[in-house]
């Protein structure tokens, strides 16, 4: 994880610790839509400062009711459009 922060951190140029926050990391049981929904919430933003990057890697899908998601664990899904 930690080379890949670094290799996001370069190609954005910003230095870990100065302009980037520790990451948060959901992983398995974790990753369902009201985890990430809370994760976000939870973030201290600063408006007009501050940006959220989210990084999802797995599966997405189409689904003519709901739009494009992304197929979490225990098949759920949510809608990449979502705002948190």
């Amino acid at each position: 994880w930690d080379r890949n922060m670094t290799t996001i951190a370069k190609t954005l140029n910003l230095q870990p610790g100065k302009d980037l926050a520790a990451p948060t990391i959901l992983v398995a049981d974790k990753v369902t839509p009201d985890e990430i929904r809370k994760t976000i919430q939870g973030l201290k933003i600063r408006p007009k400062k501050d940006a959220v990057f989210f990084l999802y890697c797995g599966h997405g899908a189409y689904s003519p009711e709901q739009g494009h998601v992304l197929a979490l664990h225990g098949n759920r899904a949510i809608r990449r459009a979502e705002r948190a």
